[in-house]
Parts: structure tokens; sequence; C-alpha cells
């Protein structure tokens, strides 16, 4: 991972192997998720913060990069702590093995949003541009847990990417609760996402 800091004091985090890059605000936590570091990289963001050990584990880790999460961020500001769920971002690359139309694969994703969203009514969708590539942006809400263990209500923004036959989707989740105040970092964030060249 190659890391520089952008003129509005953000990070850039180019991943050249997996073949994107995305930029954070300086307050969030990128954990690094390579299997050989992911120990340590752990060890050192639950130093920074106990809320990070609290939340996650080196199992709990290793199991996202086992589903094909390549990126994961999170905002330890004291309104994310406070709302007893950290507001979080990750990338999923999956490799499809073939090409299909991206109408098929967002009709496809819309499908299993149905399962898991707290009304398939209520999953709002539409074209964007990104820095380098066009997208579908989705927006639901839906039940997680909290910090606590209970279930809190959550707000998601999802961007779906095709390229080829690798899908990337970029998932920025928040309290509904503090929705309003993360709309524009994570359309920021969103925005942000690059294929690399």
């Amino acid at each position: 991972m190659i890391t520089s800091t952008l003129e509005n004091e953000w990070i850039l985090y180019e991943l050249p192997e997996e073949g994107f890059a995305i930029a954070l605000p300086p307050e969030w936590l990128q954990i690094s998720l390579d299997p050989e570091t992911l120990e340590n990289a752990l060890a050192i963001a639950s130093e920074q913060n106990s809320y990070v050990g609290q939340m996650f584990t080196s199992e709990t880790l290793r199991k996202l990069t086992a589903s094909g999460i390549k990126f994961y961020g999170m905002d330890l500001s004291p309104d994310s702590i406070k709302s007893g769920f950290l507001v979080n971002v990750n990338i999923l690359k999956l490799d499809l093995g073939f090409k299909i139309p991206f109408e098929t694969y967002l009709a496809v994703n819309l499908e299993q949003l149905k399962a898991i969203a707290i009304s398939e009514t209520s999953v709002d969708h539409q074209p964007v541009k990104l820095t380098n590539v066009d997208a579908e942006k989705l927006t639901y809400e839906m039940e997680q847990a909290s910090l606590a263990g209970t279930s809190i209500q959550v707000a998601v923004t999802q961007y779906l990417i095709l390229d080829g036959s690798t899908s990337y989707v970029i998932t920025l989740i928040a309290p509904t609760s503090l929705i309003d105040s993360y709309a524009s970092t994570f359309e920021a964030i969103g925005q942000s996402f690059r294929l690399s060249e």
C-alpha cells in the first residue's frame, strides 16, 4: 500500500496490486488486511483506541479478508465512538470469472439487498461518476450489532463498480442517527475512489 497526503489533508491509500485507490479523512484509521501483518496492525490500532480491540479480533479481520474485503477504515472521532457503532468503510473486490452486463450485475445486487434491508422499497439507487469510473450508488438502512452487542439501525451507502469481470463494492456505514452529518464525507470518500491506470 502507498499512502500520500492530499491538499485537503486527506490520506490517499493506493493499492496497486488490487487495482484501486481511495482517500479517507485524516482522523479515520485504516487497518491493513495483509494476512502477514494483520496481528501487528490490529495491536497498533488497539493501542491507539481501545474500541478497535473491542470491535475486532484478528480472526474477525481474517474472515473479512477471506470474504474478499481488500480495504477497511473506520472513524475514531468522538461522535462515531459515542454512537456505539464505529462509522466505517470497506471495499470488497471479487473476480466474477466472466463478464456480465452491468444491468444484470446491478439487478443481482438489488435482489440480494431485499434480504437484509429494513425495507426493500427503501433501496434507492442512481448512476454516478467517480474519479475515473462509472458506478451505481445505493442507499438503504439495515440492522447491525453495536459495540455493546445490541442491535442498532444503520444507514448504508454503497458504490457498485464493474471493471471487466472484476467487481468492486465500496460500503460506507453510519448509525441512522448520524447519517446527515456523514453524508458529505461519505460522498467525498466515494468520489475519491479510482481504478489504477
